[in-house]
């Protein structure tokens, strides 16, 4: 389990994120509008590279920023019986793979 799960139940943390960014208003909108770009929304995670090649640590970059802005969408959308049953299915996960670990 982690320090932030301890802190802060699944549950509450959506509505942490809701919190921040939810609601509405120009500068949600604003800060939304520009991590959607700066994540790559609507790109694709693949780079090339100056050789015409597959940039694998740029492609990693983006593939990271692409899922930060997906989390925050996820968390914006998510209702809270959502929360409980995702947290239920990862404290399970973690279980099993700590049993698979022996």
């Amino acid at each position: 389990m982690s320090l932030l799960d301890r802190v802060l139940p699944r549950a509450d943390l959506v509505r942490a994120y809701q919190q921040v960014f939810g609601g509405g208003g120009l500068a949600r909108d604003a800060v939304l509008g520009d991590l959607a770009v700066f994540c790559g929304e609507q790109q694709s995670s693949v780079r090339v590279g100056g050789q015409k090649a597959v940039d694998p640590y740029a492609m990693a970059v983006a593939e990271g920023r692409r899922e930060v802005w997906l989390r925050i969408r996820a968390m914006l959308e998510m209702e809270s019986s959502q929360a409980w049953a995702l947290a239920q299915r990862e404290r399970i996960e973690a279980a099993a793979a700590r049993q698979g670990g022996r």
